[in-house]
């Protein structure tokens, strides 16, 4: 409590103007306008599409309108709107960053959004109290309404990777730009302590580094002040740079945050390997690691291999190559029977080409969030610096368009397992727990293929039931289902097959292809009239459709 207090004290030693660093000159509004228009420029000649999402025209005219209220906007709002200008884009590898002194003031605290609140998840050793508090309000607004501010500043290519960009609400000069914080750089914050008091404070920034990449860092690390001995995780209430290191008593998900390690669970039947950074380290090299970890595999042979990408925000692309080899080489005849894939909201770049591999190479199960991007975005970033308004752009220049044609911003998931802070701060894993102690959480193709079309109407239901709220879910992937029912027909086995590719088109009912199918096995089954049903729902979804057409233009003469 007396480190609480502190904070209080040591704001009102800050108001007063004690210990203030002299400020920087700020560029002027000509300078200013300046470099914007070459922020713009060097938008429209780098950015593979920069307009996507925000249209040409808008984005002019939102850059001539900050131009224009320049005058009007101290240094901090100046640069606040600016990166909500360019994080318009909606792209996540293309964000302004400031790199002048009046951003290099940071909160002692770290945030992270979980499905019961905003945690604090790593806090500086002076306010090491503070780790593990729910956070009710910043800035005198409830929190959820500071964060969503936060996450305007930073571009994103879908909400789950914006759920990830609150790093903003560390540093005191956004916090400023925000209308959060109070003209010393103080920030208001309501916390309901762990011991479950609830405290009004006010957090005051301590110096430290410059730039947001501490944000690509794992939950359990902090901000730019100090070092990681110097900030208190959540968890276990351990120095952040235990996670510098194994430690078996953590979940395995907790083990290890630093780059890559396999876990053989033979007690579970089962291999974890976790991997946080596509890029080689001064231990391990990245494709050695997957070389060790999988002749391990060999060795045990598992009935769950599960590869964790949850805390990948990426790295070298061209790596993966090698990677995904060490699996399809085993296609034939895999050591496991289950493979397992977990993804989630830090899943980015490289990553995100990694979870491609591993739904186009491999029988794979997803489970988690979708990754921070979908199968198609931007990337290869270039940086480019402002002096006047003392900017950093980060700026994507080439476009990712992998083997699908798919616009969906998500990566599929097929079994949703979403972190709430009570899972957390127990130990608790709702990816992988349910998989270690053997709940049915195979995607159903995988069901529809080893036990047939009931089992798979059975885990739909209770999947359903569980789900189907979840905005970014569906319960069936049309492509492999389809395959999955078309090899039951090939078996002989018709009744099974129409199971499973009515599910496929309950699941998906907009997709006028599940319903052909499902209008073909109707009527391979006898069903006569429900058959010419599905087909005319498909044809209501695409007037155009051939197939459908066909069928219902001369239904007496089909089977």
């Amino acid at each position: 409590m007396q480190r609480l207090r502190a904070i209080v004290f040591a704001a009102v030693l800050l108001a007063a103007g004690l210990g203030q660093a002299p400020a920087a000159i700020a560029a002027s509004v000509d300078d200013w306008r300046v470099d914007l228009d070459k922020i713009g420029n060097t938008l429209g000649l780098q950015h593979p599409d920069p307009y996507t999402r925000i249209g040409r025209e808008a984005f002019a005219r939102n850059l001539e309108s900050l131009k224009r209220r320049l005058p009007e906007l101290s240094e901090e709002q100046r640069v606040v709107e600016a990166m909500r200008l360019v994080a318009s884009i909606g792209d996540g590898h293309t964000f302004l960053e400031p790199t002048g002194d009046a951003f290099k003031e940071w909160y002692p605290i770290r945030l992270y959004r979980f499905s019961d609140g905003i945690f604090v998840t790593s806090a500086h050793k002076s306010v090491a109290g503070l780790a593990g508090a729910q956070v009710l309000e910043i800035g005198g607004m409830p929190a959820a309404e500071a964060l969503d501010r936060a996450r305007a500043l930073m571009g994103a290519d879908n909400d789950i990777g914006a759920s990830e960009n609150v790093a903003a609400l560390s540093n005191a000069g956004l916090a400023k730009g925000l209308g959060l914080a109070d003209a010393s750089g103080a920030l208001p914050v309501k916390a309901r302590l762990r011991d479950g008091r609830v405290r009004a404070l006010k957090l005051v920034p301590q110096p430290g580094g410059s730039g947001l990449g501490w944000r690509f860092r794992s939950e359990v690390f902090g901000a730019s002040i100090g070092d990681y001995p110097d900030w208190v995780a959540a968890f276990g209430a351990s120095p952040s740079s235990a996670f510098r290191t194994p430690d078996a008593a953590r979940p395995l998900h907790l083990r290890y945050r630093r780059h890559y390690i396999g876990v053989p669970l033979p007690e579970r039947d089962a291999y974890y390997m976790q991997v946080n950074y596509v890029l080689d380290h001064e231990d391990e090299a990245f494709n050695a690691f997957f070389r060790r970890a999988m002749a391990e595999v060999d060795k045990q042979k598992p009935r769950r291999l599960i590869v964790d990408w949850r805390y990948n925000s990426g790295g070298d692309g061209s790596k993966l190559t090698a990677m995904i080899a060490e699996f399809i080489r085993r296609g034939d005849a895999p050591p496991w029977r289950e493979l397992y894939v977990l993804t989630g909201r830090k899943t980015f770049s490289a990553a995100v080409g990694a979870v491609e591999e591993f739904l186009v190479r491999t029988p794979a199960t997803f489970v988690g969030e979708p990754a921070g991007a979908g199968l198609n975005s931007f990337g290869d970033a270039g940086t480019f610096k402002f002096e006047h308004a003392q900017l950093s752009l980060s700026c994507s220049r080439r476009r990712h368009w992998g083997r699908s044609d798919s616009h969906d911003p998500y990566t599929p998931v097929d079994v949703p397992a979403v972190f709430s802070f009570a899972d957390y701060i127990a130990g608790r894993d709702p990816a992988v727990d349910p998989i270690l102690v053997g709940e049915e959480m195979r995607a159903l193709h995988l069901i529809a293929a080893s036990d047939g079309g009931a089992a798979v109407r059975r885990v739909y239901a209770q999947r359903q039931a569980r789900f189907h709220g979840v905005p970014w879910w569906t319960a069936a992937r049309d492509d492999p289902m389809t395959s999955a029912g078309y090899a039951l027909v090939d078996q002989g086995k018709l009744a099974d097959a129409l199971e499973v590719l009515t599910v496929d088109a309950e699941a998906n009912p907009g997709l006028w292809r599940a319903w052909n199918n499902v209008g073909d096995l109707e009527l391979k089954n006898g069903h006569r009239e429900a058959g010419l049903a599905a087909y005319r729902r498909s044809l209501q979804l695409n007037p155009g459709n051939a197939e459908a057409q066909q069928v219902l233009a001369e239904p007496a003469k089909t089977p």
